[in-house]
């Protein structure tokens, strides 16, 4: 399995303010037909990994429709049983990380969040890649991308982009 953590922050590291939206990512102008190389991100990956939060955001972010694709499998991490648009859009529920990782999956997959799955991935080393969109902005208070509790990990800067706009994109490889 490789995961790749592909996310925005800003520049105080949160991911979403305190009401969970992701209104900042609008506060900066994105010249026309940039993706920050979302779109060939995207057709290297396999499958999609994320919380319950982030997997309701989607929705709203995709104005009620499933944003994502190819009909990858999603693994949606929720302690819930129940959650709307399962059998659509080829996703799973998840009750934790070690049934994930008994699934012995050998995929290649984009881990989108929140900051407390962020957190469980990295302090069991299952983080091979980050790539983080730095957006030149603070927010605060916020959810923040690496939560009280997550382990220190050292990773190698591999890459480094910046954008006409400020942002900065930030890749990052797992020190083995």
């Amino acid at each position: 399995m490789y995961v790749s953590l592909y996310t925005a922050a800003s520049l105080d590291m949160k991911i979403a303010d305190t009401s969970h939206t992701v209104e900042y990512l609008d506060w900066v102008k994105t010249p026309e037909g940039e993706d920050y190389g979302y779109h060939e991100f995207y057709q290297n990956i396999d499958g999609l990994i994320m919380g319950r939060k982030t997997y309701d955001i989607s929705f709203e972010l995709g104005g009620g429709q499933w944003p994502y694709t190819g009909n990858k499998p999603c693994f949606v991490f929720t302690r819930s049983d129940t959650i709307q648009h399962v059998d659509e859009n080829n996703v799973s529920i998840v009750n934790s990380l070690d049934e994930f990782i008994k699934m012995g999956l050998n995929d290649r997959f984009w881990l989108l969040g929140g900051g407390e799955l962020v957190r469980a991935f990295l302090n069991r080393d299952l983080i091979d890649r980050m790539i983080i969109h730095l957006f030149p902005v603070v927010l605060g208070d916020g959810i923040p991308l690496f939560p009280d509790g997550t382990v220190s990990k050292k990773f190698m800067l591999s890459e480094e982009k910046k954008f006409e706009n400020g942002i900065l994109e930030l890749r990052y490889e797992r020190e083995i």
